[in-house]
């Protein structure tokens, strides 16, 4: 699920297992044998990442080069290695909106809802992928993170760098969000739909 198997549980709380913080620490410090494994690594998390938002192949393997490309001219800036895969998340995710932004597209989304979602209509689902795209950026964020990538609460948090239970009111809000937007039985079919 996500990166979180890079972590391990240790006395504290997660934390990143050695050999992935000694890649990321060598990374930092000018190794680029080291910064490349990382990458070989984590890329199918990213694209993953940057597919969900642009729904295009070609799209989201284009972002992914950029970010890494842009990750490795910046690395020396990460203070943290613990951080690695949070701050290569954000440039993934923030050059996805700019690519969208840019060639003025709406994202489709229905591929990424679950089957369970039981539409049927086509205006139901044009619906639902437009909702989604209104939502602000830190709500769409939420949705993508906790019901297309299956990311838990506590995993959003750690990469989004915020307190779990504002994960917990982001992901509320943007629900409330969407039940305004779309047709209140079709909301509650919703397989996400949660209390």
């Amino acid at each position: 699920m996500g990166s979180f198997w890079h972590y391990q549980y240790m006395k504290g709380g997660w934390k990143m297992k050695k050999e992935e913080y000694s890649l990321v620490y060598k990374a930092i410090h000018g190794d680029s044998h080291a910064y490349g494994e990382l990458i070989h690594q984590y890329n199918p998390y990213f694209y993953k990442i940057a597919f969900l938002y642009v729904k295009n192949e070609d799209a989201a393997v284009e972002i992914v080069q950029d970010s890494v490309y842009q990750g490795y001219l910046k690395i020396k800036i990460l203070r943290n290695p613990e951080l690695f895969s949070t701050w290569m998340t954000r440039i993934i995710m923030n050059k996805a909106v700019r690519y969208i932004k840019q060639n003025k597209k709406i994202v489709e989304y229905e591929e990424a809802f679950h089957e369970a979602s039981h539409s049927e209509h086509v205006e139901e689902k044009l619906d639902l992928m437009n909702a989604v795209n209104r939502l602000p950026k830190k709500y769409k964020d939420v949705i993508i993170q906790k019901y297309f990538l299956e990311m838990s609460v506590e995993e959003i948090a750690k990469k989004q760098m915020i307190p779990e239970n504002t994960v917990k009111t982001n992901l509320s809000r943007a629900r409330a969000a969407l039940k305004k937007m779309l047709k209140e039985d079709y909301f509650e079919d919703l397989w996400w739909n949660e209390p």
